[in-house]
């Protein structure tokens, strides 16, 4: 079947060469006839005395003579006219190729633009983007058709780009034409239909034999679909997922950026939940959201443009406030967080401490103000169900010293080798018979950081670290070896 065809397309070939070769001998051999005819009457004309000629030898072989020219000159003729035809023809043959090759570029062109998943252009390079061109596209993309934004027949196209981003464009555009670079941008238009669409630009600048821009070509598409699934990702990384407020990601990039700022005065309140684990392990995952979710809700209700709300975990919420007129503010803020939680929340055996932290300029990195709010929380009232506390250096300085001595003992119950708790013993006297009934074990403990520490201050906080059971049983080991 190949063969066959190989063989119909050879036929074919060979009769168009036949064609061609017939056309231009046809045509070559009129004008050597007409040529002969032309030349044979001219013989005739110029010789006078034809007639006496042919009776003359003389005369006779002049004529052989110019019949034999212009037989020669006739066949010279229908040589150059054949291959003047022949080559007349091949170049009118390869003109009317090259013309539908040139056609069929162009037609392909138009189909690839008008398939193409966005819109393709040219503008002048002006404000208002005056389109010179545009493909099919721009119905799909703009909601509009290409005659509305040609030349600005309806409106320009920089009325379709959001007005925020429309300066910051046309910057662009001049400098990426300064650098005769190519221009990659992201911005927001509005459709026909009122529809936000996300679109990427990239084009460059036309210039002219001296450098001026005189025109921008160049592509758009839609990205909306990713740009949401960015901004949603985006979303995510600053987002709580069980309340939907900041996280403690965003709390820190948040810090960075303001307190770089030098300005108002500001603060920071943590909100610190108590027996949240105790709720947990009573009621379970589901109870402990929504009670969390709620909060989140209700702590939303009293924050204004001038407070941010955070979680930064499961149990603790930040409020930032900036501009801070007076420290009574702040008060009468945790006050009413206090009443609003004991309202809704006292009845759920829930709890809490709020640590409020007055931001100045010493305070150079987010953690420590978060430290400093947490520590003002620990030092919270315990007895009252919710509670506030403002942060200062002798508290700071307090919850040192208590993290320093719980520290060293748990070295004392773990490391035998530094004997930093020893007994003191007071003998009891027998007043009837005035003898020595025994002795009373006092625990002592000497500090490597502090010193002497009495019993009033390590013991309440061994009961708050829940180390005093094994305290108590190394304090009796110790007496027993008296």
């Amino acid at each position: 079947m190949k063969a066959g065809r190989k063989m119909h397309m050879k036929e074919t070939i060979s009769k168009e060469k036949k064609n061609k070769t017939t056309s231009a001998f046809s045509r070559a051999f009129g004008f050597s006839i007409l040529f002969l005819i032309i030349g044979s009457i001219w013989v005739m004309i110029s010789d006078i005395h034809f007639e006496s000629a042919l009776l003359c030898d003389a005369n006779h072989v002049n004529v052989f003579i110019k019949i034999c020219y212009i037989m020669t000159a006739t066949v010279v003729v229908f040589c150059v006219m054949y291959i003047f035809f022949k080559k007349t023809k091949a170049m009118k043959t390869n003109l009317e190729k090259e013309k539908q090759q040139l056609l069929e570029s162009e037609r392909r062109k138009f189909v690839l633009l008008d398939n193409l998943p966005g819109m393709a252009y040219r503008c002048h390079f002006d404000r208002n983007r005056t389109m010179q061109f545009i493909s099919q596209g721009c119905f799909e993309l703009t909601g509009y058709e290409t005659e509305d934004l040609l030349h600005n027949k309806a409106f320009s196209f920089n009325h379709l780009i959001s007005p925020e981003h429309q300066d910051y464009l046309w910057n662009q555009w001049n400098e990426a034409l300064r650098a005769k670079a190519k221009l990659k941008e992201e911005y927001p238009i509005v459709t026909a239909t009122g529809e936000t669409k996300w679109v990427f630009e990239q084009g460059e600048g036309v210039f002219d034999e001296e450098g001026n821009a005189i025109s921008l070509e160049g592509f758009i598409i839609d990205i909306t679909k990713r740009k949401k699934q960015e901004m949603m990702q985006i979303y995510l990384n600053e987002h709580d997922s069980l309340t939907g407020l900041y996280n403690h990601r965003k709390y820190e990039e948040f810090m960075a950026q303001e307190l770089q700022q030098t300005r108002n005065k500001r603060a920071l309140i943590l909100v610190n939940l108590r027996k949240y684990n105790f709720l947990l392990s009573i009621f379970g995952y589901k109870y402990c959201e929504d009670l969390i979710r709620e909060i989140a809700v209700r702590l939303t209700e009293m924050c204004h443009d001038r407070y941010r709300l955070f979680h930064i975990f499961i149990d603790r919420f930040v409020i930032y406030i900036d501009n801070l007129h007076e420290s009574n503010e702040l008060m009468a803020l945790c006050q009413k967080i206090i009443d609003v939680l004991t309202i809704h929340f006292a009845s759920k055996t829930l709890g809490g401490n709020i640590g409020v932290v007055e931001i100045d300029y010493t305070k150079s990195d987010s953690e420590s103000i978060l430290k400093s709010a947490s520590i003002a929380a620990e030092n919270g009232d315990m007895d009252q169900i919710f509670s506030y506390s403002f942060f200062n250096k002798d508290m700071e300085k307090r919850i040192l010293r208590e993290s320093i001595i719980k520290s060293e003992l748990s070295d004392i119950l773990y490391d035998t080798t530094k004997d930093r708790l020893y007994l003191l013993y007071q003998p009891i006297v027998n007043l009837k018979t005035n003898r020595i009934s025994g002795f009373e074990a006092l625990a002592r403990m000497n500090s490597d950081e502090y010193g002497l520490v009495s019993p009033n201050e390590f013991i309440p906080i061994a009961e708050r670290a829940q180390l005093i059971a094994a305290l108590g049983k190394r304090i009796m080991h110790k007496a027993m070896r008296f």
